[in-house]
């Protein structure tokens, strides 16, 4: 268990499952010390402040920023209007992304014989506009038609109708959101950097260097994420930590947790704490916490 998870969702992510203060709650029975929630493309519910401090947890809000070819982390801001506005607008125009890409692979599966509506999916997982990750979650625990939903994925994911969530909203420049993120007074984590393709990855490291970039993920559940490299979770690990110690660059660190949807091969839910960083690690960034 790693005591400080910098990476974890909750229900306001289009693909999480469980509140704030549940998660909280799962983090302290861990014996997680320090959580970070980064909830994508929207803002954070602050009141979790509260409710992480009575808990006796140390709490860093923030978003995740889905950027072109990588997702920039951004915690403890204090965002400018015309920024909040900007995020707002955007994150709708997501959330609409998400309804029709959900709702195309719904109509492609009845092509193919798999006959299910999207109504049935909402009431299932008693969630509001679905993306795509219900749609497959459906067809593995409620049709039994697949072991999880991840094997559903890689089953369709070849199929004109399966697409990419937010594949119509224009990508948001990386960079921008760096000095966004630096603009709030906030701190900027490039996360799980092995998610971005190469060549554009090692671009990425120098460009995001020479842009103040304040740490980059090291530890990170890739397999379980999608990764399909041969090196193992901990072999990513030990090359970006080594790489990073070269840039003399911050590590962070995160389960990526969407309790209780990704799983590992054996369909165990990750949990807040399986990945992250070490007391001594967080010293180099403990600015992303909010001043007590």
């Amino acid at each position: 268990m790693k005591p400080y998870d910098l990476h974890n969702h909750t229900s306001l992510s289009p693909d999480g499952a469980i509140s704030g203060e549940e998660l909280i709650d799962l983090a302290v029975k861990n014996g997680v010390k320090g959580l970070g929630i980064c909830d994508h493309d929207t803002f954070p519910d602050e009141s979790l402040y509260e409710y992480a401090n009575k808990k006796g947890l140390r709490l860093a809000l923030g978003i995740e920023f889905s950027c072109d070819k990588a997702h920039i982390i951004g915690y403890n801001m204090k965002i400018k209007k015309e920024d909040k506005e900007f995020i707002e607008k955007r994150r709708n125009k997501m959330k609409e992304s998400y309804v029709s890409v959900s709702k195309k692979l719904v109509d492609g599966l009845k092509k193919d014989g798999i006959d299910i509506t999207y109504s049935e999916v909402e009431k299932f997982y008693n969630k509001k506009n679905p993306q795509k990750l219900f749609v497959l979650k459906y067809l593995a625990e409620k049709l039994k038609l697949f072991p999880s939903w991840a094997e559903a994925r890689k089953h369709f994911q070849d199929k004109t109708y399966y697409v990419k969530d937010g594949q119509d909203v224009a990508k948001l420049p990386p960079v921008k959101i760096i000095k966004l993120i630096h603009d709030a007074g906030g701190f900027a984590i490039w996360a799980h950097p092995f998610m971005t393709p190469e060549p554009t990855r090692k671009e990425y490291f120098k460009l995001f260097q020479e842009n103040g970039i304040d740490a980059i993920e090291a530890s990170y559940a890739y397999h379980e994420n999608g990764y399909n490299g041969t090196e193992s979770n901990e072999e990513l690990e030990k090359g970006i930590r080594k790489k990073l110690e070269k840039m003399q660059i911050p590590i962070s660190g995160g389960s990526d947790s969407h309790f209780p949807l990704k799983t590992y091969a054996n369909l165990k839910p990750i949990m807040p704490g399986d990945f992250g960083i070490t007391q001594r690690e967080l010293e180099d960034i403990n600015v992303i916490f909010k001043k007590e």
